[in-house]
């Protein structure tokens, strides 16, 4: 049994819903987490309002994961995830003030984001994500995330909004990583997700995604 594990009732649902749902909350987060910076950086009467958006989607996650991992899981995973929002935000606020204390603060909290969630993923799905590999692609998903960012404070837009599109295509990878390890470690209760059905539909998600994120 994982450290996470859930002995009550499950979710019913495939692993083409699963991967969805995670594809859906993934990239909303990817989103938010872009747009909220650029909005702080602009000092946008905006920039509340879409950091609060950023929290409620956090909060939204929590529900799926419990699903699966049971309320502790499911908690353990949003104070995680929550406190990552904080980090970004505090980055660009401190690119804004020029303030390069804040910066590498801010810096090193996402980093231990990236270390606590890639361990937290490994030890839910019992190796199933191997934990490197969750680092890795955790630490990919925030260099898109700082990147774009900085590529917009430059003013190079052409190439900020390049980096944002290669950043969503890396999220919805996530989404279909996570999926696949929960199929393989509860395969009674969730189908393969990473079939040809299924990678048509994540990819029709993400075009629609990028489509509203972009208009």
């Amino acid at each position: 049994a994982t450290a996470f594990a859930h002995d009550g009732p499950h979710v019913d649902t495939t692993g083409d819903e699963l991967r969805a749902t995670l594809d859906g909350l993934l990239s909303e987060h990817y989103a938010l987490a872009v747009d909220s910076m650029m909005k702080i950086y602009d000092g946008d009467k905006a920039a509340e309002a879409a950091m609060a958006a950023l929290d409620e989607n956090a909060a939204d996650m929590e529900p799926v994961i419990a699903s699966v991992y049971g309320e502790e899981g499911g908690a353990a995973f949003e104070e995680i995830f929550a406190k990552h929002n904080v980090g970004t935000d505090d980055y660009a606020m401190a690119v804004k003030d020029g303030n390069e204390e804040m910066k590498q603060e801010s810096l090193d909290q996402i980093q231990s984001f990236v270390d606590e969630m890639g361990t937290f993923l490994a030890t839910a799905t019992e190796g199933n994500l191997p934990e490197e590999g969750a680092k890795q692609a955790l630490r990919q998903h925030e260099d898109f995330v700082q990147d774009t960012f900085d590529l917009y404070v430059a003013g190079e837009y052409e190439a900020a909004y390049t980096s944002y599109l290669e950043g969503f295509k890396q999220i919805f990878g996530a989404g279909s990583a996570i999926s696949g390890a929960i199929a393989t470690q509860f395969p009674d209760q969730f189908t393969d997700p990473n079939t040809p059905a299924g990678d048509f539909r994540s990819t029709v998600n993400r075009i629609a995604a990028e489509h509203f994120a972009l208009a």
